[in-house]
């Protein structure tokens, strides 16, 4: 109400899960609203350990990740716990999946990639680490545990994606009322969740990528502002941020176009994602300052022309990298690492969009270098101002004995050997 969202108090209750999925987008724009809900479930369990649920929170799990919601939670009974000679058998509710199914067999291109995860427990803070060599969904008897499946877990994942493991058609039609499922697994397993899991590509991430460092950007013009101003600036924002659709839809070109507008008309002390020269520690007469670097404008990697400039927040060269060409290579890693300097990388959160490398790029396009000048980005060839001074005049004091027979001798018009032997006569003051 004092944001003028609303004009009036709700009295209906509402899900706090639905709640928070809309407001962490408008309120944090660019935070991850999967790190938002893992904050909540821990400091849920640490405030009711005793109706606390599943740990998702502590499952290993990258940006590329962002789980949406548990579809069906299967207790696994002591006593059936184990087929007769077969593992592990779990019996899936058709039911639970129906939804799911049918937006799958509706599915376009363009669409999020919104995967199924299956994770074992063997206690609500545990989650089992699967070491598989069999597993079979549905009537299909073939052994659908792949190379694949082996690979995630090897990177230290505890889920297993059955997406494409099951036939969506078959179970709209099925009559059926579960999907069995079958693994080789002796453990002792006490529950099954599945989740679904949006799978974010490359190009989904860098439209994060650009909406967190035009959120930082912003958030520090406030930050950096005096009390008095922070009103002013808020204006600003909200002015820019009011002709665009709601942020959580927007496209990579739509996010692009806000990024330039906020970069471009706020104003702030300090970009988002600051360069190591440009922190809060002031230079003293020691340190050692670089005049002209050279910037390549390709891809370190690929060779490629940038085209979403990237770098860490901790990294301290200006050479960029391509956001693309970077979450290509290391989509599905848990870990991620700047492959110029090898600094590693916790998140998304450490990684911004350079935006004056970006207006470089744009206003240099047949450049391959670029020099680093000034604080600004400028061609190779183009001529430094000098900054020389003219060497000043520099007059000797002399003083010659009275008594010299030879001082008068030493004007001559040639100014050869008098000069020669003017020096062997002076004294130096």
């Amino acid at each position: 109400m004092d944001l003028g969202l609303i004009k009036e108090k709700i009295q209906m209750r509402l899900k706090q899960q639905e709640i928070a999925f809309k407001l962490i987008p408008s309120l944090y724009p660019g935070y991850p609203r999967w790190r938002a809900l893992d904050r909540g479930i821990k400091l849920f369990r640490e405030s009711n350990p005793s109706k606390a649920g599943l740990a998702y929170d502590l499952l290993p799990t990258c940006d590329s990740f962002e789980r949406l919601e548990e579809v069906i939670l299967i207790k696994v009974p002591v006593t059936h716990e184990h087929d007769k000679g077969g593992g592990l058998c779990v019996s899936i509710p058709v039911k639970h999946i129906r939804n799911y199914a049918q937006r799958q067999t509706k599915r376009k291109p363009d669409d999020k990639d919104i995967r199924l995860h299956m994770i074992f427990w063997q206690s609500n803070r545990l989650a089992w680490q699967p070491v598989l060599s069999e597993l079979i969904v549905g009537s299909n008897e073939r052994n659908q545990w792949t190379k694949e499946d082996k690979d995630i877990i090897d990177k230290g994942y505890r889920h297993i994606d059955i997406t494409d493991k099951i036939n969506w058609e078959s179970i709209l039609q099925q009559t059926g009322e579960n999907v069995e499922l079958k693994c080789d697994c002796w453990e002792h397993i006490t529950q099954v969740s599945i989740c679904e899991v949006w799978c974010k590509s490359p190009l989904e991430l860098i439209n994060h990528l650009y909406l967190q460092t035009a959120s930082t950007h912003a958030a520090r013009a406030i930050e950096n502002s005096p009390c008095q101003d922070q009103h002013v600036i808020q204006r600003q924002i909200l002015d820019v941020i009011r002709g665009f659709p709601p942020l959580q839809s927007l496209t990579l070109s739509e996010t692009q176009t806000l990024f330039e507008a906020l970069m471009g008309s706020v104003d702030a002390d300090r970009k988002a994602g600051v360069r190591k020269d440009d922190n809060d520690n002031e230079c003293d007469g020691n340190d050692l300052v670089l005049m002209d670097q050279s910037v390549s404008l390709h891809d370190t990697l690929l060779l490629t022309r940038i085209e979403y400039p990237a770098r860490g927040i901790h990294c301290t060269h200006l050479t960029c990298f391509d956001a693309r060409i970077f979450f290509l290579c290391q989509l599905r890693k848990r870990t991620w690492k700047c492959y110029i300097c090898g600094v590693q990388y916790k998140s998304i959160q450490d990684l911004y969009i350079d935006y004056e490398m970006t207006q470089a790029l744009r206003k240099y396009p047949t450049e391959e270098r670029l020099v680093y000048r000034d604080g600004t980005f400028v061609p190779k060839d183009q001529d430094a101002v000098s900054t020389k001074q003219a060497p000043e005049s520099v007059y000797h004091i002399y003083a010659v004995d009275d008594d010299d027979e030879d001082i008068d001798g030493l004007a001559d018009d040639d100014g050869g050997d008098a000069d020669s032997e003017y020096n062997k006569k002076r004294k130096a003051i």
